[in-house]
C-alpha cells in the first residue's frame, strides 16, 4: 500500500512538468508577427508589420456601405500598438468608415512558422460608418483572426 502511495504521489508531481512541456512549444508570440491574417470575408486581410517594436499594416476589407460593397479598400493603420502580446490598430476613414481592434495575439493551432493559424488575434473588432450628417454609428463583434499560410516561411522550416 505504502509503494502504490509512493508511486501515485510521484506521478501527481510529474503532471505540471508534462503539462509544461506540452505547451512549451506554444508560448508568447515572439518578433516574428509580422505577415498576413484572415479578416471578416473571403478575400478580405489583414497585414500586421512589426519593425523595431514599432506595429504597422493596414486591412484590406470590401466597403460598409452599400455604394462600395463589390469595392475591396485598404485601410492603413492611423495608430497602432503592441505591448507584450496587447494588439491595438485603428484605421483611416475610407468612404467614412473606419475600423478598430483591440485585443491579444496568441499563438494558435500551426505547428510551424508560415502555417495557417500559427498566430491569431483574439479581441474586439468594431466597424464605424458615418453618414452625410456625421452620425457615427458602431458595430462591435468578437473576432479571432488567423495568420495565413506563408509558402516562404513554410518551406525555410522543412
Amino acid at each position: 500500500m505504502k509503494k502504490l502511495f509512493s508511486f501515485l504521489i510521484s506521478v501527481l508531481c510529474l503532471l505540471p512538468a508534462v503539462a509544461s512541456a506540452q505547451t512549451a512549444g506554444r508560448g508568447t508570440p515572439g518578433a516574428d508577427i509580422s505577415g498576413l491574417y484572415s479578416f471578416l470575408h473571403e478575400g478580405e486581410s489583414l497585414q500586421l508589420n512589426l519593425d523595431h517594436g514599432k506595429l504597422s499594416g493596414w486591412v484590406s476589407s470590401f466597403g460598409f456601405l452599400d455604394s462600395d460593397k463589390d469595392i475591396l479598400l485598404d485601410r492603413f493603420f492611423e495608430k497602432a500598438s503592441l505591448q507584450g502580446t496587447r494588439v491595438y490598430f485603428l484605421s483611416r476613414r475610407i468612404h467614412g468608415c473606419w475600423v478598430e481592434f483591440s485585443g491579444r495575439i496568441d499563438r494558435g493551432e500551426g505547428r510551424l512558422r508560415g502555417q495557417e493559424g500559427y498566430y491569431v488575434l483574439v479581441g474586439t473588432l468594431t466597424q464605424y460608418t458615418s453618414d452625410a450628417d456625421v452620425k457615427v454609428s458602431a458595430r462591435k463583434r468578437e473576432v479571432m483572426l488567423k495568420s495565413a499560410f506563408d509558402p516562404g516561411i513554410a518551406e525555410n522550416n522543412r
